[in-house]
């Protein structure tokens, strides 16, 4: 684990893990999740970027905005390049029965949202590519893997309102074996994925440091199929409108029980549904 300045609040510790057999043949390798934001209205989006050019100036990293992407972008266009650069990826497909309980899950959290009083949508989707190259001159096959996900609430603008979307790129994984034997190790690959756990403990140290950070941030949550840590940021800025009224955000839920909130600035967020 690394504490570094990537930008995004969320993105505060970058959690890699590497695992293999006794033998090296069998390798599981986690890299760090990552996220961005987004906004559909011009204006707050333009605002958005001058709160990163603001904080460039203080030397925080930029928290992106940009608009949600699927997993297989996340794929192709992250993963593989800062990954697996120069290496040949096959098919893009979905992870296999991923997708479906993934998605129920987000219906959960919109309902548990719901009777909490907030109107929020969540979409998650995933992709998976095999690669074939050659370790010493050993042949190989790897899956890598990576899930999108995205928060979506409609926020507050003092003279209107615009939907808010908080980002996140989770399960960021390379799955290898020796060539002909990926598929056969698959089952092991998902036990061992799916004993991850979060540590209570350090998560609520985390947590802490983050707060202290932020100012005011408040409540954690994780990501549902892995061991992402997310936080709630709640801060009080100008509203990107130019009305001049202070407002407050306060963001909830992603891919996890908790709220969400990748961005540095802070707008208020009505009980209005929205479609992402």
């Amino acid at each position: 684990m690394q504490w570094e300045n990537r930008g995004c609040f969320t993105d505060l510790a970058a959690i890699t893990f590497r695992a293999q057999s006794p033998d090296g043949r069998l390798v599981i390798e986690a890299f760090p999740s990552f996220s961005w934001q987004w906004a559909s209205d011009p204006a707050v989006q333009k605002y958005l970027v001058m709160e990163n050019r603001q904080g460039a100036q203080v030397g925080l990293k930029p928290c992106p905005v940009n608009p949600p992407v699927p997993a297989a972008d996340v794929l192709r266009k992250f993963a593989l390049p800062k990954y697996r650069s120069g290496k040949d990826a096959g098919t893009v497909e979905p992870i296999p029965n991923f997708d479906q309980s993934m998605n129920s899950r987000a219906r959960s959290l919109e309902q548990q949202s719901a009777r909490a009083g907030q109107q929020l949508q969540f979409r998650a989707d995933s992709a998976r590519t095999r690669l074939k190259y050659e370790i010493d001159g050993h042949p190989v096959e790897e899956w890598v893997t990576a899930v999108s996900v995205a928060q979506a609430s409609t926020i507050s603008t003092g003279s209107g309102a615009t939907q808010g979307i908080d980002c996140r790129a989770v399960m960021v994984y390379a799955l290898r074996a020796p060539q002909g034997q990926l598929d056969a190790s698959e089952k092991l690959f998902r036990m061992i994925l799916s004993s991850v756990r979060r540590e209570p403990d350090w998560q609520r140290q985390y947590l802490t440091i983050v707060a202290k950070i932020v100012g005011g941030a408040t409540g954690a949550a994780a990501d549902a199929c892995a061991n992402s840590a997310a936080i709630s940021a709640a801060r009080t800025r100008r509203d990107p409108r130019g009305d001049g009224k202070p407002a407050t955000r306060r963001r909830s839920g992603l891919c996890g029980s908790g709220p969400v909130d990748s961005r540095r600035g802070a707008v208020s967020r009505p009980s209005h549904r929205k479609n992402l």
